[in-house]
């Protein structure tokens, strides 16, 4: 009977019938459901068949979409950049300022800056940084020294083996003789301007040039990295903090009350004991409430100065004659044509 039934269905599904029908006339002639996909399975494997394929385009279209996915999140991004100095004519000794455009944005990338001398191919300045692409405001500082010329700014930018560049060209004119006359007492050693200025504004480095590379070496121990070391006394600020958890949530304190309470954002600053975070609290503090006389407070020279030229970055000249580094006082007289 088995063989009869098993030719049966065989024979139907030769003839074009489908499945459906032949297990209707199956049931009709009182075969149970069991049997009817036993003869199925024997008579052509529909059903471990049909599974199996279902099985393998499912695991099949999983690998070409993991693929997919693999291939084009592998594919670093088409990336856009352009550069745009703040002017075009600027003053040997000056802060050259300029915007950076990266798109898209949120990537960690290598940007390289170079100023070029477009006449004797020589670099003027030669740095880099690791950034976010978006926009940038980038400020290098102009040799007092450089030649009168045309300079070519060239900022490149390389994320995964891949890199775009941008370029804008500039003037810049000799600075005047008084000038640099007033600055001389500062100017870097003649092994030091190979390099350009190789100041890390770290206090706790040694900053040297050697065959045109700027190198740096820990001083240790030194009171000012934060940490209290074996052969520091208690009166170095370091051991005196030491053990204390960052102030960072005091200084997100006195930003939020800044806007509204600049005075009593200052007194939240005050009362921060590490060095460090105290002027950065002020300096935070400053740009919101847009007052330079938080800068004030400042005690490291290098932070001080830096809080005060962004207030000349808004036009603001009477925070020139409080800033002590002479470059950077220059650079601040500069951006108004001072003399």
């Amino acid at each position: 009977m088995e063989e009869r039934a098993l030719k049966y269905v065989k024979d139907l599904l030769k003839q074009g019938y489908s499945p459906a029908v032949i297990k209707q006339q199956l049931q009709q002639s009182n075969y149970s459901a069991s049997e009817i996909e036993a003869l199925f399975s024997q008579a052509t494997g529909y059903k471990n068949s049909t599974l199996s394929i279902v099985i393998i385009s499912v695991v099949v279209l999983a690998l070409v979409i993991g693929a997919i996915i693999w291939y084009v999140s592998s594919i670093p991004p088409s990336f856009n950049i352009s550069v745009i100095p703040d002017k075009q004519t600027y003053t040997a000794g000056e802060a050259l300022t300029f915007k950076v455009s990266m798109n898209p944005s949120g990537y960690d990338v290598l940007l390289a800056y170079t100023l070029t001398d477009t006449l004797t191919k020589s670099q003027a300045i030669s740095s880099q940084e690791t950034a976010q692409t978006g926009v940038k405001n980038t400020i290098l500082s102009i040799p007092s020294d450089l030649r009168a010329g045309n300079y070519e700014l060239t900022v490149s930018m390389t994320y995964s083996g891949k890199t775009a560049s941008a370029k804008s060209n500039i003037q810049i004119n000799a600075l005047p003789e008084e000038q640099k006359t007033a600055i001389s007492s500062a100017k870097p050693t003649a092994v030091e301007s190979v390099c350009g200025s190789c100041d890390d504004y770290n206090a706790c480095t040694t900053d040297t040039c050697v065959k045109g590379t700027c190198e740096y070496t820990e001083i240790t121990p030194c009171c000012g990295n934060n940490v209290c070391e074996a052969s520091e006394s208690s009166s170095c600020a370091d051991c005196k903090t030491s053990g204390t958890p960052t102030s960072s949530g005091d200084v997100e304190s006195a930003k939020a009350k800044a806007k509204s309470d600049a005075v009593g954002a200052s007194q939240i600053c005050a009362g921060i004991p590490q060095t460090s975070e105290a002027d950065r609290c002020y300096t935070e503090i400053s740009q919101i409430a847009d007052e330079s006389s938080l800068c004030a407070p400042i005690q490291e020279q290098i932070a001080r100065d830096s809080c005060y030229i962004e207030f000349a970055f808004k036009n603001d000249n009477s925070v020139c004659p409080k800033i002590v580094d002479n470059y950077l006082q220059l650079s601040c007289y500069n951006l108004f044509n001072i003399k």
